[in-house]
Protein backbone atom coordinates (compact mmCIF):
# COMPACT_ATOMS: atom_id res chain seq x y z
CA UNK A 1 0.00 0.00 0.00
CA UNK A 2 2.64 2.42 0.88
CA UNK A 3 4.33 1.90 -2.27
CA UNK A 4 1.13 2.09 -4.53
CA UNK A 5 0.79 5.84 -2.72
CA UNK A 6 4.30 6.75 -2.74
CA UNK A 7 4.10 6.13 -7.40
CA UNK A 8 1.03 8.04 -6.87
CA UNK A 9 2.40 10.90 -5.16
CA UNK A 10 5.60 10.58 -7.74
CA UNK A 11 2.76 10.18 -10.77
CA UNK A 12 1.49 13.71 -9.20
CA UNK A 13 4.35 15.47 -8.62
CA UNK A 14 6.00 14.70 -12.55
CA UNK A 15 3.11 15.73 -14.20
CA UNK A 16 3.10 19.03 -15.84
CA UNK A 17 1.62 22.55 -14.35
CA UNK A 18 -2.22 23.16 -15.54
CA UNK A 19 -3.73 26.75 -16.12
CA UNK A 20 -6.65 27.47 -18.02
CA UNK A 21 -8.61 30.57 -19.18
CA UNK A 22 -12.01 30.50 -20.98
CA UNK A 23 -12.14 32.81 -24.05
CA UNK A 24 -14.99 33.33 -26.44
CA UNK A 25 -13.73 31.24 -29.63
CA UNK A 26 -12.32 33.26 -31.54
CA UNK A 27 -13.87 31.93 -35.02
CA UNK A 28 -17.03 32.96 -33.46
CA UNK A 29 -16.78 36.50 -32.76
CA UNK A 30 -15.72 40.01 -34.90
CA UNK A 31 -14.01 41.04 -32.27
CA UNK A 32 -10.11 40.94 -31.56
CA UNK A 33 -9.65 38.19 -29.09
CA UNK A 34 -6.55 38.47 -27.04
CA UNK A 35 -6.02 36.29 -23.45
CA UNK A 36 -2.66 36.23 -21.30
CA UNK A 37 -2.22 33.55 -18.93
CA UNK A 38 0.86 33.53 -16.59
CA UNK A 39 2.13 30.74 -14.42
CA UNK A 40 4.31 31.59 -11.27
CA UNK A 41 6.75 29.50 -8.93
CA UNK A 42 6.91 30.48 -5.60
CA UNK A 43 8.10 31.50 -2.81
CA UNK A 44 9.67 34.60 -5.15
CA UNK A 45 7.08 34.43 -8.22
CA UNK A 46 8.75 37.25 -9.97
CA UNK A 47 11.87 35.17 -10.35
CA UNK A 48 9.89 32.03 -11.84
CA UNK A 49 7.25 33.27 -14.09
CA UNK A 50 6.38 31.79 -17.42
CA UNK A 51 3.79 33.76 -19.48
CA UNK A 52 1.38 32.91 -22.78
CA UNK A 53 -0.74 35.23 -25.19
CA UNK A 54 -2.57 34.11 -27.46
CA UNK A 55 -2.73 37.73 -29.58
CA UNK A 56 -4.21 36.63 -33.22
CA UNK A 57 -6.49 34.36 -34.84
CA UNK A 58 -6.93 33.73 -38.40
CA UNK A 59 -8.59 30.41 -39.88
CA UNK A 60 -5.12 28.65 -40.20
CA UNK A 61 -3.09 29.89 -37.67
CA UNK A 62 -2.70 30.75 -33.40
CA UNK A 63 0.16 33.70 -32.85
CA UNK A 64 1.10 33.48 -29.09
CA UNK A 65 3.23 35.88 -27.18
CA UNK A 66 5.91 34.00 -25.00
CA UNK A 67 7.59 35.62 -22.07
CA UNK A 68 10.21 33.75 -19.44
CA UNK A 69 11.43 34.93 -16.24
CA UNK A 70 13.30 31.61 -14.44
CA UNK A 71 16.73 31.04 -12.76
CA UNK A 72 19.67 30.10 -15.83
CA UNK A 73 18.65 27.80 -19.07
CA UNK A 74 14.93 27.46 -17.54
CA UNK A 75 14.54 31.44 -18.68
CA UNK A 76 15.66 30.86 -21.92
CA UNK A 77 12.58 29.85 -24.70
CA UNK A 78 15.28 27.68 -26.27
CA UNK A 79 15.75 25.31 -23.50
CA UNK A 80 11.75 24.26 -24.14
CA UNK A 81 9.47 22.75 -26.82
CA UNK A 82 6.20 24.84 -27.77
CA UNK A 83 3.29 22.35 -28.84
CA UNK A 84 -0.42 23.39 -29.56
CA UNK A 85 -2.70 19.83 -29.12
CA UNK A 86 -6.62 20.80 -30.03
CA UNK A 87 -9.11 19.23 -28.28
CA UNK A 88 -9.12 16.30 -30.85
CA UNK A 89 -5.76 15.37 -30.03
CA UNK A 90 -3.90 16.88 -33.21
CA UNK A 91 -0.30 18.22 -32.41
CA UNK A 92 1.20 21.33 -34.20
CA UNK A 93 4.59 22.12 -33.64
CA UNK A 94 5.83 26.18 -32.86
CA UNK A 95 7.02 28.10 -35.63
CA UNK A 96 9.26 30.99 -34.81
CA UNK A 97 7.74 34.58 -35.68
CA UNK A 98 10.87 36.92 -36.06
CA UNK A 99 13.91 36.97 -33.30
CA UNK A 100 13.30 36.25 -29.56
CA UNK A 101 15.04 39.07 -27.37
CA UNK A 102 16.91 37.23 -24.32
CA UNK A 103 18.60 39.37 -21.70
CA UNK A 104 19.48 38.90 -17.73
CA UNK A 105 18.68 40.43 -14.76
CA UNK A 106 18.98 40.21 -11.16
CA UNK A 107 16.36 38.57 -9.00
CA UNK A 108 15.48 37.74 -5.29
CA UNK A 109 18.71 37.59 -3.27
CA UNK A 110 20.82 38.34 -5.95
CA UNK A 111 20.09 35.77 -8.25
CA UNK A 112 21.23 35.77 -12.20
CA UNK A 113 17.92 35.50 -14.32
CA UNK A 114 17.30 35.44 -17.53
CA UNK A 115 14.06 36.70 -19.34
CA UNK A 116 13.16 35.64 -23.21
CA UNK A 117 10.32 36.81 -25.04
CA UNK A 118 9.17 35.31 -28.38
CA UNK A 119 6.70 34.92 -30.65
CA UNK A 120 5.45 31.86 -31.75
CA UNK A 121 2.98 30.54 -34.39
CA UNK A 122 1.27 27.19 -34.55
CA UNK A 123 -0.35 26.21 -38.21
CA UNK A 124 -3.91 24.79 -36.50
CA UNK A 125 -7.06 25.37 -37.91
CA UNK A 126 -9.23 26.35 -34.72
CA UNK A 127 -13.02 26.51 -36.35
CA UNK A 128 -16.28 27.18 -34.98
CA UNK A 129 -16.75 23.98 -33.43
CA UNK A 130 -13.33 23.72 -31.52
CA UNK A 131 -13.88 23.91 -27.53
CA UNK A 132 -10.48 24.47 -26.43
CA UNK A 133 -6.67 24.30 -27.51
CA UNK A 134 -3.43 23.58 -24.82
CA UNK A 135 -0.12 25.05 -25.26
CA UNK A 136 2.13 22.44 -23.99
CA UNK A 137 6.11 23.66 -22.48
CA UNK A 138 8.33 20.91 -22.45
CA UNK A 139 11.87 20.80 -21.49
CA UNK A 140 14.16 20.82 -23.99
CA UNK A 141 17.00 17.58 -24.05
CA UNK A 142 16.59 16.93 -20.06
CA UNK A 143 17.30 20.55 -19.00
CA UNK A 144 15.31 20.54 -16.05
CA UNK A 145 13.29 22.43 -16.28
CA UNK A 146 9.28 23.03 -15.72
CA UNK A 147 6.51 21.17 -17.57
CA UNK A 148 3.66 23.36 -18.20
CA UNK A 149 0.35 22.94 -19.99
CA UNK A 150 -1.48 26.32 -20.44
CA UNK A 151 -5.14 25.56 -21.36
CA UNK A 152 -7.44 28.14 -23.50
CA UNK A 153 -11.48 27.13 -23.24
CA UNK A 154 -13.54 28.67 -26.08
CA UNK A 155 -16.95 29.61 -25.29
Amino acid sequence: MKCALALIALAVACSPLTTEIRMPNPARTTDHVQARQAYEVGPFKEDHRYELTLEKWTPQELDFGIHLVNVGNCGQTGSYVFTLVDDQGHEYPMRELGRGVEKGRSGHAGANLRESQLEGAFAAAVGPSTKSVVVRIRSRDNAGCSSLDFKWLFE
